[in-house]
């Protein structure tokens, strides 16, 4: 789990900085990290966590457990990363419109 952690956390502070870069996209708008989701899988112990950014700019990792709801989360994660992840990352990451 702490690896798993520690993952999140540089995903996190990576992304952060691809934002910052003034020399890509210079207009001075605040940005937030939409929430990430991760699977650890151990054996037979599946487990889901959502990472997001708590209220001290730390970074969270909110667990959810059990097979059936992690199969309901994939699905939520699909519909997720399609309908507002991947707009977000295009325009905020990839500077597309």
């Amino acid at each position: 789990m702490v690896q798993l952690c520690v993952w999140m956390a540089a995903l996190r502070k990576r992304l952060e900085g691809l934002m910052r870069r003034e020399e890509v996209k210079p207009e001075k708008q605040e940005v937030h990290l939409k929430p990430m989701p991760c699977l650890k899988a151990e054996g037979l112990d599946r487990k889901m966590y959502w990472c997001c950014i708590g209220e001290e700019g730390k970074t969270l990792d909110e667990e959810m457990k059990g097979m059936y709801q992690i199969l309901k989360a994939l699905r939520e994660i699909v519909k997720y990363g399609r309908d507002e992840y991947w707009p977000w990352f295009r325009e905020t990451m990839l500077w597309e419109s």
